[in-house]
């Protein structure tokens, strides 16, 4: 009988061991928290699943502030990574541009990072924040100069934007010379001009003492002197020469011909025109005095002054052909009574005429 209450005895100790073992291995139960992943106490509870200060209690190695506590790995407050940055958002307003300057994006900065965003919620990064310059458009083109022989016509126009000028050359509307038919010369060149702008064309020197092209003679035989500075003459007579139709040359022996000396051709009564060249600078006194058959003279562009009685009592001398302007005419400098006892003459100019009295016309 003691035999068997010793059984079961022993049963029932093996049995009590058994579900103080099986309580032991039962998993805690977890406690979630609304924003921690398990729980605010830890995942075991503020005072531990077993006892307050036991070996899983309150402070213990899974209590409240314990490993899987409300601080813990799995605390209350969630997911804190340092690692995970939020931006905080600038709105920039975009900046129109203008004909020559860039506009700017509307774009929003992230303070923190210096990024740059296209959109308010910073989805969209942005790099190129330039909106390229408008350029100028140019319209309502008027004329502001006209097209000459060798120059293109310029229009004015403005900005349609902003109302900056604008002068452009309109290509090939320049007009081109006109050549006139008639040869015209000097004592050196020949040339014909251009009825719209007076330059001279196609100018080359003279073909032979008569010229073939053009019919220029300069008279030979005329008397010379060298003057002073060794490079330049002066005509001093009529020498030879038996033209009625005088020609003063440019040139004599190489050197230019500056001047016509004092009483060079006085009472050469046979004279009927006299051309003198642009090369001469000066006509002395009584250079032509009582030519009486004088009728034309031509009077070069060079020419500054004119000698006392240069062309008195030259009772025929109605025309002056002078190869300058009518300003150019009043510029020269003519001594006393230079053309006394002559008719009533016109010089003819370049730009006009002028008579004898300072009158001047037009062409």
């Amino acid at each position: 009988m003691k035999r068997k209450l010793f059984i079961i005895l022993m049963l029932l100790a093996a049995l009590c061991f058994a579900l103080g073992l099986a309580a032991c291995e039962e998993p805690p139960t977890a406690i979630y928290d609304a924003s921690g992943e398990q729980g605010g106490s830890g995942e075991q509870g503020g005072s531990g699943e077993q006892g307050g200060s036991g070996e899983q209690g309150g402070s213990g190695e899974q209590g409240g502030s314990g490993e899987q506590g409300g601080s813990g790995e799995q605390g209350g407050s969630g997911n804190n990574d340092p690692a995970v940055h939020v931006h905080q958002l600038t709105e920039h307003d975009k900046v129109d541009p203008t004909c020559t300057a860039a506009g700017v994006k509307q774009y929003w900065s992230c303070s923190g990072c210096d990024l740059k965003f296209a959109d308010k919620e910073g989805n969209m990064e942005i790099e190129d924040l330039s909106i390229p310059a408008l350029g100028h458009s140019f319209k309502n083109y008027v004329e502001e100069t006209a097209a000459t022989c060798t120059e293109n016509k310029t229009e004015k126009g403005t900005c349609e934007r902003c109302g900056t000028p604008d002068v452009r050359e309109v290509e090939d509307s320049a007009l081109g010379h006109s050549e006139n038919s008639a040869w015209e010369y000097d004592g050196e060149t020949h040339w014909k001009s251009c009825s719209r702008c007076g330059e001279k064309l196609s100018e080359s020197a003279h073909s032979g003492t008569t010229c073939s092209v053009c019919g220029y003679h300069a008279s030979e035989g005329l008397q010379y002197q060298l003057n002073g500075d060794q490079s330049s003459w002066t005509v001093t007579g009529i020498g030879s020469c038996r033209d009625t139709d005088l020609v003063i040359p440019a040139k004599h022996e190489g050197y230019p011909v500056t001047g016509i000396g004092e009483r060079a051709f006085w009472m050469c009564s046979s004279l009927k025109t006299v051309e003198i060249p642009d090369s001469v600078t000066s006509i002395a006194k009584d250079a032509f005095h009582s030519c009486h058959s004088l009728e034309r003279v031509v009077i070069g562009s060079g020419v500054k002054t004119v000698g006392e009685y240069a062309f008195m009592d030259c009772e025929k001398l109605a025309r002056f052909e002078y190869h300058g302007t009518t300003n150019g005419w009043k510029g020269i400098r003519k001594s006393f009574w230079w053309d006394n006892n002559t008719p009533e003459y016109t010089v003819y100019c370049n730009n006009g005429n002028i008579s004898k009295n300072g009158t001047v016309t037009a062409n």
